[in-house]
């Protein structure tokens, strides 16, 4: 199917719905149709993240405009969507009818990425990253702010870009990186840092952890995509 607009990510759950996060502040979900020849089909379109009108920010100049959705996912049991944006927030969403659950203002600048998942504890988080260089650890069913992991380690000016927790079964851990090619990854529980280096000369533009290895892959603008081992990250090859 073809977009409307320019669209940032997008998730699919269980094969039968596609959210599509989109450049002008709204999600799209599309559903599997039941006629053969179309694969997709619109079920419902929101503004997740509407224009603030008075916005003063230096970093997002264009949000009295728009804002922009930077990154969604699905809660572990698909009953609730957390949308994150340039608006600084994370909201959360029940997907019976998309109402607006609660507004997470907890962030100084933009919202970058967000993922949920199951702990090995049988909680579930809802963790998120910011351009403010803070990693927030939210309950994922309270959604109560748990604790706040910080990244001030880079000299200089930097992002954090994208993020991924550890798949349930495996270690309490979250990786993080960065816009200029660093990874970080603490544990979730404790909150102690595990690791930080520069792993890319370039931007990493994604992550993900192997859902039965323990391994994480990294893409970037230099070219590459890395394996880790999480053991002290040693790469594991590039390809």
């Amino acid at each position: 199917r073809r977009f409307p607009l320019p669209f940032l990510c997008f998730h699919a759950v269980l094969l039968q719905r596609l959210a599509v996060a989109r450049t002008d502040g709204n999600v799209s979900i599309y559903s599997r149709a039941s006629v053969p020849d179309q694969v997709l089909q619109l079920e419902k379109t929101f503004l997740a993240h509407p224009p603030i009108t008075d916005s003063k920010s230096p970093s997002c100049p264009g949000l009295n405009l728009q804002a922009e959705v930077w990154s969604l996912c699905w809660s572990p049991d698909n009953t609730h969507m957390a949308t994150c944006s340039e608006d600084q927030t994370v909201r959360v969403w029940l997907t019976d009818g998309w109402k607006l659950v609660k507004i997470l203002s907890n962030n100084t600048m933009a919202v970058t990425c967000v993922d949920w998942k199951f702990q090995p504890s049988g909680k579930h988080l809802l963790i998120s990253c910011s351009d403010d260089h803070t990693v927030h650890v939210f309950d994922g069913q309270t959604l109560g702010l748990l604790k706040v992991l910080e990244s001030e380690l880079i000299y200089g000016w930097y992002t954090l870009t994208y993020l991924a927790i550890q798949p349930f079964g495996q270690k309490d851990h979250v990786a993080v990186v960065t816009q200029n090619g660093h990874i970080f990854a603490w544990n979730i529980t404790t909150g102690n840092q595990l690791h930080w280096s520069r792993v890319h000369y370039g931007s990493i533009e994604g992550l993900a952890w192997s859902a039965n290895t323990g391994r994480l892959a990294t893409v970037s603008g230099d070219c590459s995509v890395k394996v880790f081992t999480f053991d002290g990250l040693m790469p594991q090859g590039k390809l």
